[in-house]
């Protein structure tokens, strides 16, 4: 392969450890985003879809609501 690449890393695992996931962004992260940038919060609001397709978007959180649901159902604590 030209230019040469490559992936390294040490990786961890912890029996207690948590992990996170991505969820939809909340009209209170719009607004501090808005007031960082000093924009309107509309236009923060209009340019949003921009940057990850609406049905990509909604198919990933449905994806991840499935898969919450699916735990709790098991008997997994999961965090909301």
């Amino acid at each position: 392969m030209f230019p040469a690449a490559s992936v390294s890393g040490l990786y961890f695992g912890h029996p207690e450890s948590r992990y996170f996931s991505v969820d939809m962004i909340t009209k209170d992260q719009v607004e501090a985003y808005a007031a960082r940038k000093g924009m309107p919060v509309a236009e923060v609001e209009r340019c949003s879809g921009s940057q990850l397709d609406p049905e990509v978007a909604n198919a990933f959180t449905t994806s991840i609501e499935s898969d919450r649901a699916a735990a709790r159902a098991a008997g997994v604590e999961v965090p909301d």
